[in-house]
Order: C-alpha cells, then sequence, then structure tokens
C-alpha cells in the first residue's frame, strides 16, 4: 500500500510570499570602485605583470614571467613581492649554476 502526502496544500493567490515588500524606494545594487592605488589593469590574453605587454601563455603570465611567478618573483596579480631583490638575485644564481652544469 502507497502512502501519499497527507499535508494540506495551499495556494497563494496575491503572491505576496515570494516577493518581498518593497518602502517606497527602489533597490539599486551596491556598486563598489577598485582603489587606484594596487589595480592592475590588464587586457584579456596580455601578461599580468607590471609593464610587460608579451600575450599570456600560462596562467596569464608570459613563459619568462611565469617561470618568475613559479619563483615566487611575482604574485598571481602581477605584482613584485616586497623581498624582490633577494628573491631576483637568487633565481638568477640558480639560472647561472643551471647553464653551468
Amino acid at each position: 500500500m502507497s502512502k501519499t502526502n497527507s499535508a494540506p496544500t495551499t495556494t497563494n493567490t496575491n503572491n505576496t510570499a515570494t516577493k518581498p515588500e518593497s518602502k517606497g524606494g527602489t533597490y539599486s545594487a551596491p556598486t563598489t570602485t577598485p582603489s587606484s592605488k594596487n589595480t592592475v589593469l590588464a587586457l584579456p590574453g596580455m601578461c599580468l605583470t607590471e609593464g610587460c605587454k608579451a600575450r599570456s601563455e600560462k596562467a596569464n603570465f608570459c613563459m619568462e614571467h611565469f617561470d618568475w611567478f613559479k619563483e615566487g618573483l611575482v604574485t598571481k596579480e602581477g605584482r613584485r613581492p616586497s623581498d624582490f631583490d633577494k628573491k631576483f638575485f637568487d633565481y638568477t644564481r640558480r639560472l647561472a649554476k643551471k647553464k653551468t652544469a
């Protein structure tokens, strides 16, 4: 024997339960303005690194800056970290060692 749903069904004819009531004003979505100091604008298909105009190939970076990204020389937004000089020195030293080996 199959059971049927015995809960009473109600129909809403005035449709007030699905729409929130407005209180005289119109709704406008909140707008956010990005900070101009830290905003890096990149065109689609271009490398994200600051000052680079090459087309992106991997993860929105050109191949040179993708290697920099893997080594930690640029962030995923394309900015240089605060300890860039130290990291760049170590990176160039590893590249020189790799070429001689």
